[in-house]
């Protein structure tokens, strides 16, 4: 399992558990995320696994 963190290995965000089914970006959009990281300016990259 990955978790995000930052550079430091410490954790920077937890969601609610949702179905193993749900892709990863849907979640992060349904749990706020994208939102938040974008308002907060932050610059993220991702695969498309």
């Amino acid at each position: 399992m990955r978790l995000p963190a930052d550079p430091a290995r410490r954790l920077v965000w937890a969601s609610p558990a949702i179905p193993g089914a749900v892709h990863d970006i849907t979640a992060a959009r349904k749990a706020g995320l994208i939102d938040a990281l974008t308002s907060a300016g932050v610059k993220t990259f991702a695969d498309k696994g």
